[in-house]
């Protein structure tokens, strides 16, 4: 039983509370992937505790529940995490033969650029042949986001997607 107490004690030292002030008060969400209805992605918290040992913080998430959530999730910095402002341009979705290109506009002013394609369209394109059945066609292009239809509707909605999991900078490049 005197291990079972010790045990809390020590689990207790562990977990710090905002009167310690050892850890930030406030934490940006750059991964809302697994908890869509409690966290939003560029959204700051207020850091209500910290278990430095299971890295976790506590925080009041957007369904008004106090819980504990993986640091992972946050950024502490006290910077703004740019987040997608507008679609600004897309390529023509009338005539698609080859893939459509979009432009977008970052919360922090950033413009970025991205290619949206299908499978089908993908094995359209050149590509490097190793045999009549077999060959390369695509590699190194994160910039590249393959869907299964070629639609505005499935471009916004795949740009959100990408965005809550913290992706959207490494799938789109800068034009600046």
């Amino acid at each position: 039983m005197a291990n079972i107490s010790l045990d809390c004690e020590e689990r207790k030292k562990s977990m710090m509370t905002n009167e310690h002030k050892k850890f930030p008060d406030s934490a940006t969400c750059i991964d809302e992937s697994n908890y869509p209805n409690a966290l939003t992605y560029g959204k700051i918290y207020q850091v209500i505790a910290w278990d430095e040992e299971k890295h976790q913080i506590k925080i009041e998430s957007d369904n008004k529940k106090k819980r504990w959530y993986h640091r992972g999730y946050f950024d502490f910095t006290g910077k703004t995490v740019p987040t997608l402002k507008k679609i600004l341009q897309y390529d023509s979705l009338e005539d698609i033969n080859d893939w459509i290109e979009v432009t977008i506009e970052l919360s922090d002013g950033q413009l970025r650029w991205c290619i949206f394609i299908t499978p089908e369209l993908l094995k359209k394109q050149e590509k490097t042949a190793f045999s009549k059945s077999e060959a390369l066609l695509h590699y190194d292009n994160p910039h590249i986001i393959i869907v299964s239809v070629l639609s505005k509707k499935v471009i916004e909605l795949s740009l959100n997607y990408i965005e809550a999991h913290g992706s959207l900078l490494a799938s789109t490049k800068s034009l600046e």
